[in-house]
C-alpha cells in the first residue's frame, strides 16, 4: 500500500478506513455489566469505533434532508468523504478490503455494487438501509479472497474501464477523483452520504 496512506482501522461496518479521524467513545463494558445486574438499558456491545464526523453529519441529514442542495453541504460531505476512507487512490482502500479479515462476500457485493453505480451509473441493487442491515464486523460471513470479477473488470490487469469525461484510470484514480465522480451521478451528493454511513457509521 501507498506509504502517503494513513493508518487504517476496522469499523462497525467491518470496512477499514482512516484510523486519523475522531472516533465515537467506545463503550464501557464495565458500566454495561453493571447496568445488567440493576436491570437497566444495556449499550450494544461492540470494540469498533465510529467516525464521530460521520455519525453527526448521518444525523443531521435526517433531521434537515434540504441541506444536500445547498452548496455548504456539498463541499463539507465532500471533505468529509476525502478524509474517512484513509487512503491516497481508490485501488489502494480497495486492496485494503481485500486484506483485511472482516472483509466477507457481502463486503465484496457492497464494493462490486458501488464501482458499477459511480464508474458506470449503473441504479443499485439495494437500499442504504439494507447494507446497514447486513454490513457488520460482528459477523463476518463467507470468506473473500483476492479480486471480485467486477473489481478485476476495472481495477486488475485486464482493460479497466476509463472514465470517459475525466479521462481517468481506475487503477490510478485518487479518492478526490473517485469522490468527485460519484457525486457526478444522479443523486450522487445523497448516495454518498448514506454510503459514509454504511461504511463509517454506528451499528
Amino acid at each position: 500500500m501507498d506509504s502517503s496512506n494513513q493508518l487504517l482501522k476496522i469499523y462497525p461496518s467491518g470496512f477499514l478506513g482512516s484510523a486519523s479521524v475522531i472516533q465515537t467513545e467506545p463503550i464501557d463494558m464495565i458500566v454495561n455489566v453493571k447496568n445488567l445486574l440493576n436491570k437497566t438499558r444495556v449499550n450494544k456491545t461492540t470494540p469498533y469505533t465510529a467516525s464521530h464526523e460521520v455519525v453527526l453529519m448521518w444525523e443531521e441529514s435526517l433531521v434537515n434532508g434540504k441541506e444536500f442542495k445547498s452548496f455548504e453541504y456539498k463541499e463539507k460531505i465532500l471533505v468529509l468523504a476525502m478524509k474517512a476512507f484513509g487512503t491516497k487512490l481508490f485501488k489502494d482502500w480497495v486492496d485494503a478490503q481485500v486484506s483485511n479479515p472482516q472483509s466477507g462476500d457481502t463486503h465484496y457485493r457492497w464494493i462490486d455494487e458501488t464501482l458499477k453505480y459511480v464508474l458506470d451509473g449503473t441504479p443499485r441493487a439495494f437500499m442504504f438501509n439494507t447494507w446497514l442491515t447486513v454490513l457488520s464486523a460482528a459477523r463476518p460471513d463467507a470468506e473473500a479472497k483476492g479480486y471480485s470479477a467486477t473489481m478485476y473488470h476495472y481495477l486488475g490487469n485486464g482493460r479497466p474501464s476509463i472514465l470517459m469525461n475525466r479521462n481517468r484510470n481506475p487503477r490510478t484514480m485518487t479518492i478526490v477523483d473517485f469522490i468527485h465522480a460519484w457525486v457526478s451521478r444522479e443523486n450522487g451528493i445523497e448516495d454518498l452520504t448514506a454510503s459514509l454511513n454504511v461504511l463509517f457509521g454506528k451499528r
